[in-house]
């Protein structure tokens, strides 16, 4: 829960350098809330479910920060239906009994949380070509979708 509301804090300071500290921190987070449960011996599926719910949310923050610095609603509509796509896809493949990862895509989830913290560093420098370069990144984000769609028509067919 820590990686949410460090999240949160990446929305509520997007326009300061706090949010390039807390998407930091929402990530460090993030990434050891599972190994701790296993460590614990207090994994369970209620907490993988609510472990991948909290994700969704926190990168609808990131890009709400993304929203907040200039960048069109739109756009960051689009990646995070483009991402939240590609995640629902994996894990329905995985629940239809496909245990193989697959494919590894350009636009993982601590690639988009690179490229949100790369974004915010860029416009606390008042650096050009923010808009543009999200634009790539929802054409890369769309290429690892259909990536993963194909991985899943090949295994499921």
């Amino acid at each position: 829960m820590l990686g949410l509301i460090s999240a949160i804090g990446v929305a509520f300071t997007a326009q300061s350098p706090w949010a390039i500290a807390l998407i930091v921190v929402s990530l460090f987070f993030d990434g050891i809330d599972g190994s701790v449960a296993i460590f614990q011996n207090r994994a369970s599926n209620w907490g993988a479910l609510l472990d991948s719910v909290v994700d969704r949310i926190s990168e609808a923050l990131w890009l709400y920060a993304l929203y907040v610095i200039g960048i069109p609603a739109y756009l960051c509509i689009a990646l995070w239906l483009v991402a939240s796509i590609q995640e629902y896809m994996r894990a329905r493949v995985s629940s239809l009994g496909v245990k193989d990862l697959g494919l590894v895509t350009f636009t993982e989830r601590p690639v988009r949380a690179s490229f949100i913290f790369i974004v915010l560093i860029a416009w606390q420098l008042d650096l050009p070509g923010i808009e543009i370069a999200t634009w790539a990144f929802l054409g890369a984000s769309l290429f690892s979708a259909i990536s993963v769609m194909r991985f899943a028509y090949s295994r499921l067919r």
